[in-house]
């Protein structure tokens, strides 16, 4: 190839490239071009490298589709101008070799020519970059002028090729050219992960834009839940408060107590919404973490669930977090406790091992359905014996999970059982 025979100048005078510069200079280079994941800035990093190291009066960084066959000007710098790409048109990519371009992305290495020689043999039409970043396809033969391309390589295919140029002939060397290369290398996988990182930017903003419409779906349902359902609730429980007050003398027995099963019915259903909505509140609710007193917070929600003569709370406990929604996963944990432990005591809130717990005496739970336990509606007991919409824990769940921690339960039938919870401070 003529390229191969070409000399350096007396312009190219102390660029020479022994072993010890050519590895810090491919150091540096990695070193810049992986320091970022916006592609502008790669860019800018690559023409400044080159030109702090090469004679270069021009860049072109182009990726290739193939889907299309053509070459696209992604990055263009001339006389000290970066040009923006959408000023460059696509470039046809000639499948038989001839051309520049092609040349590159069939041998998949990089080469070294003269630009004047290249259009004499009418192989390519040289685009002219002008200062103000658009460009022109040239139709007089150009000034003798000297490039380099080398291919950017993914996964073993070429998807764009790296073109940069001197206004002088003879400009490079063959030591220049395996520099370029391996600058270019560089800069391939700086633009795959760039690439990558763009890529993954627009399926968070998608997936965002989708998880933002869900919870105005989850918003309306709530809506329809907490009024429309309302009402016929309401409805069916003053009917059965009206038949059986002005009825009452008139219905056989059967009839009350479908009556009775039918209101228990609604008001069970009328806290099964309560809870839902609360489940639903949970997951838009702020956080306004904070230290806070542990301890306190126990008794608090003891005396508030009248139970504080059964409840034992280890003193000086401090925790990280929203003390609101911590109040609320107390009063779940000992609700439950009050209502299992069937009047045992000791009811104990404590901290050990680096987890918050709440321990009783009570009927307990085989740890085969352990995780039934914190799932929506699951109730491992039967609700005329101990009544519950089974959301209570589910709740407690998400909370917990909400400040980052993680909550579990130990349990043996008829030995009790114990909730752990942790908070970590963030």
């Amino acid at each position: 190839m003529a390229s191969e025979s070409m000399e350096l100048t007396a312009d190219r005078a102390g660029a020479t490239w022994d072993d010890h510069r050519r590895l810090a200079f491919l150091l540096e280079a990695a070193r810049q071009l992986g320091s970022t994941l916006d592609l502008e800035r790669i860019y800018a990093s690559l023409q400044a490298l080159l030109s702090s190291a090469l004679p270069l009066d021009g860049l072109i960084v182009s990726s290739f589709d193939t889907d299309t066959e053509i070459i696209r000007c992604e990055h263009v710098w001339s006389d000290g101008v970066v040009g923006d790409a959408s000023a460059f048109p696509p470039l046809p990519w000639d499948r038989t070799g001839q051309g520049m371009q092609s040349g590159v992305i069939l041998t998949r290495k990089a080469q070294m020519f003269d630009i004047a020689q290249k259009v004499r043999e009418r192989k390519t039409t040289y685009l002219q970059v002008s200062p103000e970043g658009g460009s022109a396809p040239v139709v007089d033969e150009p000034a003798s002028k000297t490039a380099m391309m080398a291919p950017i390589m993914l996964e073993g295919q070429v998807t764009g090729v790296v073109q940069a140029m001197s206004d002088k002939p003879n400009a490079y060397s063959p030591d220049d050219l395996a520099v370029f290369d391996g600058v270019v290398l560089q800069m391939a996988a700086a633009w795959h992960h760039a690439r990558l990182y763009r890529e993954m930017e627009r399926r968070v903003e998608k997936r965002t834009a989708e998880l933002q419409d869900a919870v105005k779906e989850l918003e309306g349902f709530t809506y329809t839940v907490s009024h429309d359902l309302r009402g016929p609730l309401r409805a069916i429980s003053a009917a059965s408060m009206i038949l059986r007050e002005d009825f009452g003398d008139q219905l056989p027995e059967d009839a009350h107590q479908h009556l009775q099963r039918q209101a228990d019915a609604a008001k069970r259903m009328g806290a099964l919404i309560d809870d839902l909505l609360k489940l639903s509140r949970l997951g838009r609710q702020e956080l306004t973490p904070a230290e806070f007193d542990m301890s306190a917070l126990g008794v608090d929600v003891a005396e508030e669930l009248g139970i504080q003569a059964r409840v034992v709370v280890q003193p000086q406990m401090e925790a990280w977090g929203d003390a609101r929604l911590i109040k609320f996963v107390m009063l779940n944990l000992l609700e439950n406790s009050a209502k299992f432990s069937e009047g045992k005591s000791p009811i104990r809130v404590g901290f050990d091992g680096g987890e918050f717990f709440v321990a009783d005496a009570g009927i307990g739970f085989d740890m085969e359905y352990v995780d039934k336990v914190f799932r929506p509606f699951e109730r491992l007991v039967r609700n005329d014996e101990y009544p519950g919409t089974g959301i209570g824990l589910a709740n407690v769940q998400r909370i917990i999970h909400r400040h980052g921690g993680k909550v579990r339960a130990e349990s043996e039938v008829g030995k009790g059982a114990t909730f752990f919870f942790s908070l970590p401070k963030t």
